[in-house]
């Protein structure tokens, strides 16, 4: 509402504000007076055969009457519409009751606003943060990266790099399996190795026993010959 009892006009506001005041009243009923004494001053001027100051006088009486009946009504009207000054206060202590609760309304709901607001940065700066250590991890773990790449080629580029990284700790893994393997066989052949060996020492010992036995047969026999 722009203007006091709902006015939706400025010239209507300023109208009500003039005819409530005394002088605005009497203003405004004379010239409703006179609007309705001219036309009937001239009717009866034109149609009625009295003379002319008797219209004249008809005309002023009514206009007289009319204004007062006027004035009275627009202060009689005012009188209903206007409200105490008890009411007035009542009104107004009401009105500051309750924007003054609207206010502490507001004022707990501004302060709510700012305390979210301040998590709100201060996650973000905790996600910066983040962001920031992370980045230096990748550009850690990727050295030959530009300074100035994006986190997703990044990722993109230690994705590939761990993947290269696994499938090389993978490979490794199944290359130390076939070593340990391997070494478990060689393991095992030099067991193998050790007891053909002692088995060839043995017979080599036993084969050396032979010779040393059939040459002293052989001596034996030779002197027996020599004997003979």
């Amino acid at each position: 509402m722009r203007g006091e009892g709902g006015c939706k006009a400025r010239g209507h506001c300023m109208l009500r504000e003039f005819v409530r005041q005394p002088f605005g009243r009497l203003v405004f009923s004379a010239g409703l007076g006179l609007l309705v004494s001219v036309p009937v001053f001239a009717v009866l001027s034109w149609r009625a055969s009295s003379g002319w100051w008797d219209n004249l006088a008809l005309s002023l009486a009514l206009f007289a009457l009319y204004a007062l009946f006027i004035y009275f009504a627009l202060k009689v009207r005012q009188g209903m519409q206007d409200p105490s000054t008890e009411d007035l206060d009542d009104r107004a202590r009401e009105v500051r009751a309750e924007l003054a609760a609207m206010r502490e309304e507001q004022q707990q709901a501004l302060e709510v606003l700012r305390d979210r607001l301040d998590l709100a940065r201060r996650e973000a700066d905790a996600a910066q943060s983040d962001k920031d250590r992370l980045m230096r991890e990748l550009h850690d773990m990727l050295p030959d990266a530009p300074g100035d790449a994006s986190a997703t080629f990044l990722l993109d580029k230690a994705h590939e790099a761990v993947s290269r990284r696994t499938q090389t700790q993978t490979r490794v893994a199944s290359r130390e399996a076939d070593m340990l393997r391997s070494r478990s066989e060689i393991e095992e052949l030099q067991k193998e190795l050790s007891a053909a060996e002692a088995l060839l020492s043995e017979s080599d010992r036993r084969a050396a026993e032979l010779d040393r036995q059939l040459l002293d047969q052989n001596r034996e026999l030779w002197k027996l010959k020599a004997e003979v």
